[in-house]
């Protein structure tokens, strides 16, 4: 998603080479900070708790990790989640949830199983259709990756670094646990 990220980003404002990587980091900045404003303000019912929260997550700083894909993760997070407070329609609640899983390889099995949780708590609930949002998530994942499919072929792993790293740091981790 970070990616996707950069290519509308470019197409939408011109930079050089040598500023984009600020932008970026701006842009992942304001959408992290202002998620977090937002999920503060669909939460919390006070005004005094939301300003509090909200300077809570100004003072602790991750609105300066690096990499940006980390501050997009946790925008798309938190997006998702004023979804559901807001009751947001299914199909844009499914969009933040897999852009949140398209932005960190790693979270992409725990989107899944978020969806899945999410579902069944509305099935308990009684709402009709609560499967729609894991649904809508998994229709954009496969939306958003299929191009990788057509241009890597079947083997997803072919020249993506960050999947390669990814395996290795776990398998690695694995080994050294079991």
């Amino acid at each position: 998603a970070s990616s996707l990220i950069a290519g509308v980003y470019k197409l939408v404002i011109p930079t050089t080479k040598a500023t984009l990587n600020w932008h970026l980091r701006l842009l992942a900045m304001l959408a992290y900070l202002g998620s977090a404003w937002w999920l503060a303000r669909s939460l919390i019912p006070s005004t005094a708790g939301q300003v509090l929260a909200y300077l809570l997550v100004c003072v602790s700083g991750l609105q300066f990790t690096q990499p940006s894909s980390e501050l997009f993760a946790g925008a798309f997070f938190s997006l998702f989640l004023v979804a559901l407070r807001l009751r947001w329609p299914a199909w844009l609640s499914g969009l933040m949830l897999a852009l949140f899983s398209l932005c960190k390889v790693e979270v992409i099995v725990a989107v899944f199983v978020v969806a899945l949780v999410w579902g069944r708590y509305q099935l308990r609930s009684g709402v009709q259709r609560p499967w729609e949002v894991a649904l809508w998530s998994l229709g954009w994942v496969i939306l958003f990756l299929s191009p990788a499919f057509v241009v890597a072929g079947s083997n997803p792993i072919g020249g993506n670094r960050s999947l390669q790293a990814f395996i290795n740091s776990y398998v690695k981790i694995g080994r050294a646990h079991v």
